[in-house]
């Protein structure tokens, strides 16, 4: 018996080690705001979660002559900590929003040729790995 209570005394004490969630809603209700109001004539077209301290990979067609814009929230008011990397069809690097050293929370990307490219999610001096992109086109 006192093993049945000991066991059960260990579980909860487990139970109680839990990680904080991580606030998606909130940050793409953020992200999605920065679209609107900071960027005028975006349409939100897809939001992303990120929450793993690998960073993510999404596919996405773009259509040429297409203006896109990504948006990141996180923990940081300024969404420090997190940055987005899109590359073509053939790996190549078109656009970040981490340069030298420093992190933006949008980046534009016009699309010169109709393709599937990669938004590589990616996390740099920070502890906090969640956060939310959103994108958003003009054409």
């Amino acid at each position: 018996m006192k093993f049945l209570l000991l066991f059960f005394a260990l579980l909860s004490c487990g139970a109680g080690a839990t990680y904080a969630q991580c606030s998606f809603e909130k940050y793409a209700q953020r992200g999605i705001k920065m679209l609107n109001q900071d960027h005028e004539g975006f349409t939100f077209l897809k939001s992303y979660e990120v929450d793993d301290a690998q960073g993510k990979k999404y596919s996405y067609i773009f259509t040429q002559g297409t203006n896109y814009l990504i948006t990141l929230a996180n923990a940081d008011v300024h969404s420090k900590g997190v940055y987005v990397s899109i590359y073509d069809s053939n790996n190549n690097l078109n656009g970040t929003s981490f340069v030298n050293g420093k992190f933006y929370p949008s980046m534009q990307f016009h699309c010169k040729g109709t393709g599937v490219y990669q938004l590589r999610f990616s996390f740099e001096d920070t502890s906090e790995h969640c956060a939310v992109a959103v994108l958003g086109m003009k054409r």
